[in-house]
């Protein structure tokens, strides 16, 4: 599905409403969209016609609802994404998520970019006051392993500093950082594109949290049955998926470091880097009447959640096939982004628990997370407020583990001989006399 069939999916369905108003990408754009969010049910995906300074159209709000979601990874609901990823999961489970050698070459096909452009005619934004400049906040990082070949699809944000110049924020550990550092080993420049508008399945695989090993568009064609079709860059030694909308070339040399922000982060602080790698850009060339997809990002709730949502159904069959003692992994919508979740798991032994703890921060999606609730397999952990009041009740200094940032919290073992709970026998009286009850 290319990205403008799918905008039509979401005109069809009477998700996009089309705006012909000129709109400054410069706060404006991010504060009606915030208003749009906020409506019931997420409000509809907004496609902006007219942008100041540019003349390229821009849609958003696009993860605004579960629904669309759904629609955007191609299914009818996120349910069934549960389904897919465990069974690709449980083909891959015993072997490595995708060996290198088992790269193919792709086929290469002519490219569909026929016009180019400039960095400042892109309709970049801006989404809050004290905001160190403009942002392309959807556009996918790809790059590739200076020996192996072994690529890497990144969503990373891109502050744009000049026509030549991209700020790209991504971190030492992430695919996009694995290469940077190989490259930088061998003294070479890492070639790189930034493809805006693909299909939109691809915006979650780019920003979900899979293993280094995982071949980013193995797994789109394997789970979501698409093919792709490539082509050439015309100017970095890179192959690129021919269905994208636009594309931004460029390298990173070996000593491009600069300073990124301030970016108003969904921490909801603003957030600097000093060091971040340094794109230089040699072209940016695109299809006839590109539509570039933005998302703002903020304090939530924000549309983020629901792109989240997708990613905790990934953490979720990742760690219960790695760890068969998990029953089920929840991560509240306001936490997500950093790894917060309660986790309930079958009763087993302290020493135990804290296996599990150290594994699920050494190798597992919740690596970094800032905190790790363990509660027994019968708390219902979609209730905050159930796990939250068994946690400060049942709170003991030696349950309680950190690791740096990181903290982890051992609630099982709760005695079911003390619990509070209501008797089976007064739940079946109540069910006998059902009907006397119904004429109060």
């Amino acid at each position: 599905m290319t990205f403008k069939e799918y905008l039509q999916k979401l005109d069809t369905a009477n998700e996009l409403k089309s705006i012909d108003t000129r709109i400054n990408p410069e706060l404006e754009l991010a504060a009606l969209c915030r208003r749009e969010f906020a409506a019931e049910s997420g409000g509809s995906a907004l496609r902006f016609n007219h942008i100041q300074g540019s003349h390229f159209s821009v849609v958003a709000n696009l993860f605004g609802s579960e629904k669309r979601v759904a629609a955007l990874l191609h299914l009818s609901s996120l349910d069934q994404l549960s389904e897919k990823i465990t069974r690709w999961l449980n083909k891959k489970k015993g072997e490595r998520f995708l060996n290198t050698d088992r790269v193919k070459e792709p086929e290469v096909k002519s490219s569909l970019l026929t016009e180019t452009t400039r960095l400042s005619e892109l309709p970049a934004i801006k989404s809050w006051p004290d905001e160190g400049g403009r942002y392309l906040t959807l556009a996918l990082t790809l790059t590739q392993h200076p020996e192996t070949g072994e690529r890497n699809l990144g969503l990373y944000r891109a502050q744009i500093l000049d026509d030549d110049h991209i700020a790209l924020n991504f971190s030492p550990q992430s695919g996009a950082g694995y290469h940077y550092e190989a490259a930088k080993r061998l003294g070479k420049s890492l070639p790189l594109c930034l493809l805006v508008g693909v299909d939109p399945a691809l915006i979650w695989v780019a920003a979900a949290p899979f293993p280094a090993a995982c071949d980013e568009f193995e797994f789109y064609q394997s789970v979501f049955e698409e093919k792709i079709d490539w082509c050439h860059a015309d100017t970095q030694a890179i192959k690129i998926p021919i269905n994208t909308d636009l594309v931004i070339e460029g390298q990173i040399d070996t000593d491009g470091i600069t300073v990124e922000g301030p970016y108003g982060n969904h921490t909801g602080f603003y957030v600097t880097r000093n060091d971040c790698p340094l794109v230089k850009v040699t072209a940016v060339h695109h299809q006839p009447d590109p539509v570039i997809p933005l998302t703002v990002v903020g304090p939530p709730p924000s549309e983020n959640i629901y792109l989240g949502m997708a990613n905790e159904i990934l953490i979720r069959a990742v760690i219960k096939i790695n760890f068969p003692h998990v029953c089920d992994v929840w991560m509240p919508h306001e936490t997500i982004f950093h790894g917060a979740a309660v986790i309930a798991v079958r009763r087993r032994t302290k020493s135990e628990n804290r296996e599990l703890i150290d594994n699920l921060w050494q190798d597992s999606p919740l690596n970094r997370s800032r905190l790790i609730l363990l509660v027994d397999e019968k708390v219902h952990v979609r209730s905050l407020s159930n796990s939250w009041w068994r946690l400060v009740n049942g709170l003991k200094t030696p349950r309680i583990y950190t690791d740096g940032n990181r903290t982890a919290i051992d609630a099982t073992e709760i005695d079911p001989g003390i619990l509070v709970q209501e008797s089976a026998e007064t739940a079946s009286l109540l069910q006998q006399h059902r009907d006397e009850y119904r004429q109060w």
